[in-house]
C-alpha cells in the first residue's frame, strides 16, 4: 500500500491466465472454447473495463461465499481449502 500510495498510483495492471482457479471457478473454460472458435491465439491479451467488472464481481461473489479465509500458499490451494 505505501509503494502503490508513494507512486501516486490510482490503478496497477495486473495480468491473469484464463486457466487460474479463480476463472476456472467462473467457467474460463468456456470462455476459452470461445475465443478458439474465434481464432484468437493462446497468447492474445483481452483487455476492456467489461472483462475488469467482470473479474471484480467474481471477486465480490467470493468475498460473500468465504466465512472464515484459511491462509494457502497459491491460488489453487486458496481455492481449495476457502470455497
Amino acid at each position: 500500500q505505501e509503494l502503490f500510495t508513494n507512486l501516486n498510483l490510482k490503478e496497477i495492471p495486473v495480468t491473469s491466465s484464463l486457466d487460474e482457479p479463480l476463472f476456472q471457478h467462473f467457467g474460463g473454460e468456456k470462455l476459452i472454447d470461445t475465443m478458439k472458435k474465434l481464432g484468437m491465439k493462446e497468447d492474445e491479451v483481452i483487455g476492456h473495463s467489461f472483462v475488469t467488472s467482470a473479474i471484480r464481481n467474481a471477486q465480490k461473489k467470493l468475498e460473500k461465499k468465504v466465512r472464515i479465509e484459511k491462509t494457502a500458499n497459491g491460488a489453487e490451494e486458496w481455492f481449495r481449502l476457502n470455497v
